[in-house]
């Protein structure tokens, strides 16, 4: 989605849970068989209102917050931060700022990083396109958690959880 800017870049950095490394940055919680996530919140200075309902329902993640605003306005700017320095981290997930997530979103967080991981995960589709969203609706009556995002110019990035090399990659193709 869109998202209203304004002129400067900046990269603010909140932090919640986790331990805070010799850089700055968010370690990622301890590691269970390899796993490490770390969430980093795409956030712009006119919601700063809605930070501590997101940080509480993402905790016990270590949780960035990453500030940007820009004129005109370039979402894909804010979503680049995100992706760029990363800390040590297996998965990060990326979620826009109104985002709300479900109870025990961390638990199962790392439940979809431990069956996925090589493989971006998409955790919101609000059913754009069209044919991805009825694809979802045929897979929830079969009772089939997970479709393949079918090529397409739109991704839903209101929440994706990336596999660090994943995100490296689409950093780099950006």
């Amino acid at each position: 989605r869109s998202r209203p800017c304004s002129e400067r870049t900046c990269a603010l950095v909140w932090k919640a849970g986790g331990r805070q490394s010799e850089g700055g940055g968010v370690q990622a919680l301890p590691e269970h068989a390899g796993l490490s996530v770390v969430a980093r919140i795409q956030a712009h200075p006119s919601r700063a209102d809605l930070r501590p309902a997101l940080l509480g329902s993402l905790s016990p993640l270590p949780t960035e917050v990453v500030e940007h605003s820009s004129e005109p306005p370039d979402p894909w700017a804010g979503y680049r931060l995100c992706l760029s320095g990363l800390p040590d981290c297996s998965h990060v997930l990326i979620v826009q700022d109104d985002a709300q997530p479900c109870p025990n979103f961390a638990p199962a967080l790392e439940q979809i990083a431990e069956r996925h991981p090589s493989t971006p995960v998409c955790l919101f589709l609000g059913g754009v396109p069209a044919s991805t969203g009825a694809q979802a609706r045929r897979a929830m009556i079969r009772g089939t958690r997970y479709i393949p995002l079918q090529r397409t110019t739109f991704v839903p990035l209101v929440a994706v959880l990336w596999p660090r090399r994943k995100a490296e990659e689409c950093l780099h193709w950006s």
